[in-house]
């Protein structure tokens, strides 16, 4: 109402217009409209598509090699400081079919903790770090790759854990065993080469508490899982000694000498048997899974150092790659 209010007044004194005329004769001043400039529309729209531009430029381009190399460069160091710990406890393993070498074992258990600490770190690490997951940009290189290594370092920690508590569980069984083992030689002498009743008499007397001794202490291990089998083998041949003892106790006065060579050959025999089955039980404690856990985790740390070199060549930065 304002505008058409004073559009009918005179510009100069303000009495109102007759047929657009003022009665005292003012000429009217005429109304100046703005320019219009079209071309600042065009620059406002210019730049908002070059701004747009450049967001969707440094979404799709700069920001997935920033963002996988945030999330990947401490999990990387994270990951090369683990591995020498947990090679350290599966090389500290014995490796030689020897009785000698079931002491040794007792050096995995000298390491595994520091192994089983790195670990858990990065466990930890890779349980609060996460790559940005983000539509279209997460699939973008190398942020799909950068997702697929965090994966694939957690499946690592998680099989190099198990097998550091596996190696555990088989050292600890190995070193319990080579304890017992000494009473094998004490057996042996304690048997000796009798002929007469009187040495048998004195040769039972002498080996039959060696051989229960040695059948108690046996059956007080658990063997891990690995080693059940073998375990079973060395109870059968713990029996099966007592029972030679009690044969050879019943020859006494009544057998002949070749009789009681026999029964004494057999009971060395066995004591030998003993002693092998013992022997071979780091080559079983592989065999029985150990072995594979091993190569299995080795495998993935090949992949993951692989992915990490392939991470590398799309200008990711500062990685840490482990010891191989």
């Amino acid at each position: 109402m304002l505008s058409r209010v004073s559009a009918n007044l005179c510009s100069r004194c303000g009495r109102p217009l007759r047929d657009g005329v003022c009665p005292v004769g003012h000429p009217q001043r005429a109304a100046r409209r703005r320019r219009r400039r079209p071309w600042r529309g065009v620059l406002a729209i210019v730049l908002v598509v070059v701004l747009l531009s450049g967001a969707a430029y440094g979404a799709l381009v700069w920001y997935p090699p920033k963002a996988a190399g945030d999330a990947m460069r401490p999990l990387s160091a994270e990951l090369a400081e683990a591995v020498p710990p947990y090679r350290g406890a599966v090389e500290a393993f014995p490796a030689e079919a020897t009785t000698d070498a079931l002491s040794e074992a007792s050096a995995v258990l000298t390491v595994s903790d520091e192994a089983r600490r790195e670990l858990t770190q990065l466990q930890g690490r890779l349980e609060s770090t996460s790559v940005p997951s983000i539509p279209v940009i997460s699939e973008r290189p190398p942020m799909e790759l950068a997702a697929d290594l965090h994966d694939q370092m957690s499946n690592f920690a998680i099989a190099a854990l198990e097998s550091v508590s596996d190696l555990e569980a088989a050292a600890r069984y190995l070193t319990e065993l080579s304890a017992i083992l000494p009473g094998l030689s004490n057996l042996r002498a304690a048997v000796g080469g009798p002929t007469s009743p009187g040495e048998v008499e004195g040769a039972v007397a002498a080996s039959r508490p060696i051989a229960e001794q040695l059948a108690a202490d046996l059956r007080s291990l658990t063997p891990p899982a690995e080693l059940t089998a073998t375990h079973a083998t060395l109870l059968a041949i713990a029996r099966g000694l007592s029972t030679s003892i009690d044969e050879l106790e019943q020859t006494a006065g009544a057998a002949s000498g070749p009789v009681i060579r026999a029964i004494v050959g057999d009971i060395r025999s066995q004591i030998g048997s003993f002693r092998e089955a013992a022997a071979t039980a780091p080559e079983d404690a592989r065999a029985g899974g150990l072995g594979e856990q091993i190569s299995d985790a080795e495998s993935r740390l090949e992949r993951i150092a692989a992915g990490l070199r392939e991470l590398q060549d799309q200008d990711v930065e500062g990685l840490t790659f482990p010891e191989s």
